[in-house]
C-alpha cells in the first residue's frame, strides 16, 4: 500500500519536426502566442516552442504536503509527508582546463524542481525523491532522476536532448547485481560446513549496478511527470483550458492531456484556498509496444493510476491539492483513494494566501 502511494514517474515521444536550439532559461511567466509578456523575477521560464505551454519554476519554493489514503470504513491514513521545491543555480560547464593560468569555468543557470516523499505504514519504510533539472544545452537538456531508499532501493535516470540532430530520451535504471565477485556481497552459509555465497535479490541499495542505458527517439517538447506539473502550474498564469504533449516513463511515451476544469474553494491544513482544477489524463503515445520493466497501465504522481486532479491556487497557480486512485483493491472499498494536502509553504509568490 505505501509503496504504491509514494511512487513517482512518466513519458514522452513524437518524431518529425525540426529539433529546435538549446532552450535559454529567462525570468517571469511563460509568453502568449502573441509576445513575450513581462513577468515576476520570482520565477524562471523555460520556453518550449511554439503552441506549447512553457514551464515556470518557482526560484525559491518549497511546499510541503501530507499524503492521506482513504480506506472506506477504516477512515483516512496519513502514510508519510512530500515536500515539492524548486529553485536555480550556478553550475560549472564541466571542469576547468590546467592550461590556463586563471583556470575559467563557464558557468549556466541550471533550473530543478524536486519531490522528496518520506513515510511508512506496518513496518515498511521509504524514502522517495525525484530530480528534474532543466539545463540550456543541447545534452542533457533535462535530467530526471528517480531515487528510493528504505525497505527497498532502487535508481533511475531519465535524460532528454539532442544527440546528433535528434532529440532523443535514454533511460537507464539499476538492479540487483547477478553473481558479482565482489567478496562484500557475500554471504555466510548457515551450515558449519558450507561455503560464502552471492547473496540473492537483497534489498540493500550497495548490491545494486547500473544497466546499460537504452535510447529511443522522442518528441522534441516531451517532459518528465515532476515537471508535467509546472506545465500544468503555467496554465493557471496564462489561463489556458487544455493543452497536450507526452511523457517519458521509463521507456514507454505517453500522450498527456490537461484540462482545465472547475472552480471550488478548497480547505487544506495550509487553510482555504480558491482553486481551479487541472485534470490530467493518458494514453499510450501511437505504435507503443511492452518495453521490458514498464508499467502496463499510466501510473502519475504518487502511484496514481489514470486520471490526476490538481486543484491550483485560482490567484497564483500554487498546487494546494493532488488527488486520484491507487489501484489496489481493497475488500468492501475497491481501489483506495489517495489525497495530498497542503500544511506548510516557504517562497510562494506575493498573491498566494488563505481566503479569511
Amino acid at each position: 500500500m505505501i509503496r504504491a502511494a509514494l511512487v513517482l514517474a512518466l513519458t514522452p515521444t513524437t518524431q518529425g519536426s525540426p529539433v529546435p536550439p538549446s532552450p535559454a532559461l529567462s525570468q517571469g511567466p511563460p509568453a502568449a502566442q502573441s509576445g513575450p509578456a513581462p513577468a515576476p523575477p520570482e520565477f524562471i521560464r523555460i520556453e518550449r516552442g511554439a503552441g506549447h505551454v512553457p514551464l515556470l519554476l518557482p526560484r525559491d519554493e518549497e511546499l510541503v504536503f501530507d499524503v492521506i489514503i482513504d480506506v472506506g470504513i477504516l477512515g483516512d491514513i496519513d502514510v508519510g509527508d512530500v515536500t515539492l521545491s524548486s529553485g536555480v543555480e550556478r553550475t560549472p560547464l564541466g571542469l576547468p582546463s590546467a592550461r590556463e593560468a586563471e583556470r575559467k569555468v563557464e558557468l549556466f543557470d541550471r533550473a530543478w524542481v524536486k519531490s522528496v516523499a518520506k513515510g511508512g505504514y506496518a513496518g515498511y519504510e521509504i524514502t522517495h525523491t525525484l530530480t528534474a533539472s532543466h539545463m540550456p544545452l543541447d545534452w542533457p537538456r533535462v535530467l530526471y532522476k528517480d531515487v528510493q531508499r528504505g525497505s527497498e532501493n532502487r535508481e533511475r535516470e531519465l535524460k532528454l536532448g539532442i544527440l546528433a540532430g535528434t532529440f532523443m530520451a535514454e533511460y537507464r535504471s539499476d538492479g540487483h547485481c547477478g553473481g558479482c565477485s565482489e567478496k562484500a556481497h557475500f554471504v555466510d552459509s548457515i551450515w558449519a560446513w558450507g561455503k560464502p555465497y552471492h547473496c540473492k535479490k537483497c534489498k540493500l541499495a550497495e548490491h545494486r549496478v547500473w544497466r546499460d542505458p537504452k535510447r529511443r527517439e522522442v518528441d522534441q517538447n516531451a517532459l518528465d511527470m515532476l515537471s508535467a506539473v509546472y506545465a500544468a502550474r503555467a496554465m493557471v498564469d496564462l489561463d489556458v483550458k487544455s493543452t497536450a504533449f507526452t511523457i517519458v516513463d521509463r521507456q514507454r511515451v505517453w500522450r498527456v492531456k490537461i484540462e482545465r476544469g472547475e472552480t471550488r474553494r478548497q480547505s487544506v491544513p495550509a487553510g482555504r484556498f480558491e482553486c481551479v482544477q487541472m485534470k490530467l489524463s493518458a494514453d499510450l503515445a501511437g505504435g507503443e509496444g511492452e518495453p521490458e520493466g514498464s508499467p502496463s497501465h499510466f501510473q502519475g504522481l504518487f502511484g496514481i493510476q489514470g486520471a490526476i486532479q490538481i486543484w491550483f491556487d485560482a490567484r497564483s497557480g500554487v498546487p494546494v491539492l493532488i488527488q486520484g486512485e491507487l489501484p489496489i483493491p481493497v475488500p468492501l472499498v475497491g481501489n483506495l483513494d489517495l489525497s495530498v494536502v497542503l500544511k506548510r509553504y516557504r517562497g510562494t509568490p506575493p498573491d498566494f494566501a488563505p481566503a479569511r
